[in-house]
């Protein structure tokens, strides 16, 4: 009798033990859900700010404004006799409106043309780590606003001019945006050169134009918190908890009904990157059939260029990215 006892209880602990690797291999071949995360953050309709740049400041001058604004961030790359870096403390602004990429900025501001990095994709769609052009062109930003903020206490006419070529850069870098770097460094020289406007409009008592200022900065402030940062914090995350609760979310994010090119360009470089960070199967091994589904009928270049780079990350080199 003890000995049926005993029997039938290991019979039910194999039958329970059976039954959980069952499920085990069940859950590790299913795909991963969505969050709710893409509904909160309206994380497939386009990036807008409330005011738009062009409301603030509009160029209308002729000419290719991209190709002076890559000129602009090669000359601060090769350094030369300036140093950058340091203009950020100047107190002369008549020797950082003259140094070679604040002059090119000065010069692009007014005008139409404005493609920097779409025209060579690969430049930010990328594994590498770091954005020596983007970093570039943005440091002369920084300078150009610190100039204007010299010459806003007694030539605000002079900083005037100053701020809007800031603008003008920060809202091309936002509006071009293929990665999440270039939209946030946009952003914020938007806002920075914005502030700067604002005090000028203020001090000559054009209080529809501050205001109007002051709701860009705002709505800008809360595009970033309440929509960007959200998905970024998933679609970029690092931290393997993080990843694996939102793989169901980079998926959908990647795909064709995406109207927000930024976030399908990451999810697709964070679709690569799932090959060798996560632990389900399903997840990973979805990944180079949804390239492929990805890259059928698709003709933007830098949304090719992420699944490009995507098919081809190799385990070492994702092992130096993360």
């Amino acid at each position: 009798m003890v000995g049926n006892r005993l029997g039938w209880g290991i019979a039910a602990l194999l039958a329970v033990l059976f039954a959980l690797v069952g499920m085990e291999i069940v859950d590790t071949n299913r795909l991963t859900a969505a969050t709710s995360l893409l509904s909160a953050a309206s994380a497939t309709d386009p990036l807008t700010t409330e005011v738009p740049p062009a409301a603030v400041y509009r160029p209308e001058a002729a000419g290719d404004a991209g190709e002076i604004y890559r000129a602009a961030a090669a000359e601060v790359r090769a350094g030369g006799d300036v140093d950058y870096g340091a203009l950020l403390n100047s107190q002369d602004a008549a020797a950082i409106e003259a140094a070679p990429a604040v002059t090119k900025l000065i010069q692009a501001g007014p005008m139409v043309g404005a493609a920097i990095f779409a025209t060579a994709p690969t430049t930010l769609v990328t594994y590498d780590t770091g954005y020596e052009e983007l970093d570039a062109l943005a440091l002369a930003g920084r300078c150009l606003g610190r100039a204007a903020l010299l010459r806003l206490a007694k030539e605000p006419d002079k900083a005037k001019g100053l701020f809007e070529a800031q603008f003008a850069l920060g809202a091309r870098l936002f509006t071009e945006r293929l990665r999440y770097a270039e939209a946030t460094t946009g952003l914020g020289l938007a806002r920075d050169a914005a502030a700067g406007l604002r005090e000028i409009a203020a001090r000559a008592g054009d209080t529809r134009r501050a205001a109007l200022l002051s709701t860009f900065d705002r709505s800008a402030a809360g595009l970033q918190t309440r929509r960007m940062d959200p998905v970024w914090n998933a679609v970029g995350a690092v931290d393997g908890g993080i990843i694996a609760q939102h793989a169901g979310d980079v998926f959908l994010l990647a795909g064709k009904d995406n109207k927000e090119r930024l976030w399908r360009i990451e999810a697709i470089l964070a679709l690569g990157r799932h090959r060798f960070n996560l632990d389900r199967a399903a997840d990973q091994l979805i990944v180079p059939r949804r390239l492929k589904e990805l890259e059928t009928g698709e003709t933007d270049p830098a949304v090719l260029a992420a699944i490009k780079a995507a098919k081809e990350l190799t385990l070492e080199q994702y092992r130096t990215i993360h």
